[in-house]
């Protein structure tokens, strides 16, 4: 995997690293958010980052920004998708 310029030409690699901070892409996770505009608690699936900033699609929509110290596993990602 890499990162390519506006030539198509690879000017960076993509980090292999598959899990952030204990989670991964995909998972289903409870997050409980104590202040913000989405505070309350919320079910999804975890969009993850490096930086520990993550992002959840749920059945009403997208909520971004969340720290991960605000998030629990519910179910591990194994490739199904899951209703909540």
């Amino acid at each position: 995997m890499c990162i390519t310029n506006k030539f198509g030409f690879p000017i960076k690699h993509r980090s292999n690293i598959k899990f952030h901070f204990g989670f991964r892409t995909g998972d289903m996770v409870r997050a409980t958010l104590p202040t913000g505009k989405f505070a309350g608690t919320h079910v999804g699936r975890v969009v993850t980052r490096a930086t520990g900033v993550f992002e959840m699609v749920t059945v009403n929509g997208k909520i971004s920004p969340m720290r991960y110290k605000y998030v629990h596993k519910i179910q591990r990602h194994d490739g199904y998708s899951y209703g909540t």
